[in-house]
């Protein structure tokens, strides 16, 4: 058997961009049912999760 690899089930492919975002929100959104009951808290907490909030340095601190 040329070209078999051992264990080449067990490692998944890397996601692109895109799935890996689709991912993470459809995470947020399963434990969102559970957690957040408030949509304000849910909305924050998917900006967080996705890396919507960036920390800014203030412009005199740089």
């Amino acid at each position: 058997m040329s070209g078999f690899v051992p264990g080449w089930w067990t490692e998944s492919p890397p996601l692109d961009k895109h799935r890996r975002f689709n991912r993470r929100l459809e995470h947020l959104r399963g434990s969102a049912l559970g957690f957040f009951r408030n949509l304000t808290n849910y909305i924050t907490r998917s900006v967080l999760e996705t890396g919507g909030f960036r920390p800014q340095l203030h412009p005199g601190l740089r």
